[in-house]
């Protein structure tokens, strides 16, 4: 039990040091977008391993070792880390009104998917209102994303906690 707690500890501090937990960011006027690819323990085992692959078999030994892990810990690593890019980035979270500004985003940090609509009702309203509408429906998905995250990491944390012997 302790090695597993260990192991879910090593899982959690290695999400929170690669951009899985939130951080506050000071505010800017600009948005900036961003196609990242993130890649645990410098992308080693990023594919599906297979027993046939020597060259993968060995990539994933020398990874565990370099993690200080068995290569089943290793492997069960690579597993939860698929898991959680897979709910990330399929997990939306909304804020705002549709009839007038409207954000939609997933819940990754930066977003890789971030859609603005801003409706001819929301353009009548003025450039003053639509901006600080705009502003304070920004600040809402950025919180419902961060909210997002912290449930994809729990149910990391359950799967990972329900795969230890």
């Amino acid at each position: 039990m302790k090695t597993s707690f260990t192991f879910v500890l090593l899982c959690f501090q290695a999400f929170a040091a690669l951009g899985f937990t939130t951080v506050s960011r000071p505010s800017s006027s600009c948005i900036s977008i961003s196609s990242t690819q993130r890649y645990m323990f410098g992308g080693a085992g990023g594919g599906s391993p297979t027993e046939d692959d020597p060259e993968m078999e060995a990539s994933i030994v020398q990874g565990a070792a370099a993690m200080n892990m068995s290569v089943d810990e290793y492997k069960l690593a690579m597993r939860a880390r698929e898991q959680l890019v897979k709910t990330m980035d399929s997990k939306i979270v909304n804020a705002g009104d549709k009839d007038t500004i409207f954000v939609e985003r997933d819940v990754n940090n930066p977003p890789r998917k971030f859609d603005i609509t801003i409706t001819e009702a929301g353009k009548a309203l003025g450039r003053e209102a639509v901006s600080k509408d705009l502003v304070n429906t920004l600040e809402k998905a950025k919180t419902a994303a961060g909210k997002g995250r912290q449930e994809a990491q729990q149910e990391m944390l359950k799967w990972v906690q329900g795969q230890a012997p």
